[in-house]
């Protein structure tokens, strides 16, 4: 129940303050409430209801605000539309590279094996085309050859 009233609480004061942001543009630009109601089409009251930060219907809010030339929508932050994407991977990658070589540094030299970039055949339906396999593939072709590598490297070690 108290999570519930602080958002009303919250909910009101955001009403208040556009209200006043509203009132504040209404004076600016030497409009009376009167004026306002009548170009909107919404009673005085309306008007005076929405500067008060009384509740009021969405539509009649919107349009209050853009008869006083006032924008009500929020500008995204930046870095929630576009998250750093490129850094997690390179930083996925640089994790990767240091694995393998940490491996690599367990067999004894002439066994290591460099690592080499690939081109893998996947089949379409429609025709034979070959891509370049996605990073999840390279990942899950890497682990598997790390495996390998492992399994052999205990057998020698064993042996």
């Amino acid at each position: 129940m108290d999570h519930r009233r602080e958002l009303h609480d919250k909910a009101d004061a955001m009403r208040r303050k556009i209200g006043e942001a509203l009132r504040s543009a209404r004076e600016r630009q030497g409009s009376k409430q009167s004026d306002i109601a009548q170009k909107v089409g919404v009673s005085r009251a309306t008007v005076i209801a929405i500067e008060s930060g009384q509740s009021v219907s969405t539509l009649n809010l919107l349009l209050m605000a853009a008869a006083v030339g006032v924008n009500l929508n929020p500008q995204p932050d930046p870095a929630i539309v576009t998250p750093p994407r490129r850094p997690m991977l390179r930083e996925m990658m640089r994790a990767e590279r240091e694995r393998q070589a940490m491996l690599q540094a367990k067999l004894p030299s002439r066994q290591r094996v460099g690592s080499a970039s690939f081109t893998a055949p996947v089949s379409y339906p429609e025709s034979n085309v070959r891509r370049r396999p996605t990073l999840r593939e390279m990942m899950r072709a890497e682990r598997e050859r790390q495996a390998m590598l492992q399994t052999n490297l205990l057998h020698k070690v064993s042996q």
